[in-house]
């Protein structure tokens, strides 16, 4: 397997950490976040095993490709205008997400213009660039910034400040049954495998 798959679903999986995936979960601690995690984890393995096991039925072909090839025009179209859709919706609010926390406790006393305009400013450089050059960029942002994030993961777990009573609190609901918005939420991070939909093209077996 390319090692551009495992850089996709990374990148996806830090992304919604530092998102607004803590504050989903916090605010459903103790009504089946521990179970909803569980079973999220579960179905994030089996869709991200599915989604590769098919597309590596087609090498070097993308969903939009695939679609226009095995469906009628009529069924193809408003498939991919939902598919479109829902990226564009996804994209915007990690967009706004980002731009909140940068606002709130990175750079409070910059315009929030400012900060919203860097953002499209970096995207659109991402939009002109070749998908095989975004794949390469990204590898090297990986590489930069994973161990800078481990350090501060390990900076956030031996706090003292950090209360084990909470998460002990957090654990004894393991009983509790799933909840449908937890389960979703946790689902997220395991998404980055839909990314291959469109990189397919420029991932080779290895």
């Amino acid at each position: 397997m390319s090692r551009f798959v495992y850089f996709l679903i990374t990148t996806n999986m830090i992304a919604n950490i530092a998102a607004s995936l803590p504050r989903i979960l916090l605010s459903g601690s103790n009504n089946g976040a521990i179970t909803s995690m569980a079973l999220a984890l579960i179905f994030g393995v089996f869709a991200t095993w599915s989604v590769i096991r098919l597309l590596s039925s087609f090498p070097g072909k993308t969903l939009p490709e695939l679609m226009e090839t095995y469906l009628s025009k009529w069924l193809f179209v408003p498939l991919l205008l939902f598919f479109a859709i829902n990226w564009y919706v996804s994209g915007l609010a990690t967009l706004i997400t980002y731009s909140d926390i940068l606002l709130r406790y990175l750079t409070p006393e910059m315009s929030i213009y400012s900060i919203v305009g860097t953002f499209i400013l970096f995207i659109t450089f991402g939009l002109v660039m070749k998908g095989r050059s975004v794949l390469y960029t990204l590898e090297i942002i990986l590489v930069l910034l994973v161990p800078i994030i481990l350090y501060f993961l390990l900076k956030v777990y031996l706090d003292r400040q950090l209360d084990w009573d909470n998460v002990g609190v957090a654990i004894m609901n393991v009983n509790s049954f799933p909840n449908y918005t937890l389960f979703t939420a946790s689902s997220y991070i395991f998404l980055g495998f839909f990314d291959m939909l469109y990189f397919n093209k420029y991932i080779k077996k290895k």
